[in-house]
């Protein structure tokens, strides 16, 4: 009788543990990294430097937090990545970069895509990466 009723407070126990259980391995993390994405279809990486990156890299650089500015410009892309101090609030950060890509869309060629602002986020970040070799 006493094996019994300890199989069933370790099955009871089990099944509560398991129903409140988090499906969350990493906890909520906000990076200082902004990723900006604007397409530009049928471009040159020479057009794509000269008529977005560098107009956005001259707009955001003048925002308060920046420690590091990275940008690649290639054919039809271009990702502009900007790098903050840990103590910024990127809620704010991203409203203002909003607003300056917002002053720059104007000025941009039609074919010239909506920009993208990217928060990065360690729940963007896949769980396991497999491949298969032959």
């Amino acid at each position: 009788m006493t094996v019994l009723v300890c199989m069933v407070l370790i099955l009871l126990l089990g099944i509560v543990s398991f129903t409140r259980m988090t499906p969350d391995l990493l906890p909520n993390l906000d990076f200082p990294y902004v990723v900006i994405v604007t397409s530009y279809p049928g471009a040159s990486p020479e057009q794509v430097e000269s008529e977005v990156t560098r107009p956005i890299e001259q707009s955001v650089a003048i925002l308060e937090n920046i420690t590091d500015i990275q940008s690649t410009s290639s054919e039809n892309v271009s990702m502009v990545m900007l790098e903050f101090s840990d103590d910024a609030n990127m809620d704010a950060t991203t409203m203002n970069i909003r607003e300056k890509l917002d002053q720059l869309g104007g000025n941009w060629n039609d074919k010239v895509g909506q920009p993208y602002i990217l928060k990065m986020n360690p729940n963007m970040l896949p769980v396991n990466v497999s491949a298969v070799a032959r």
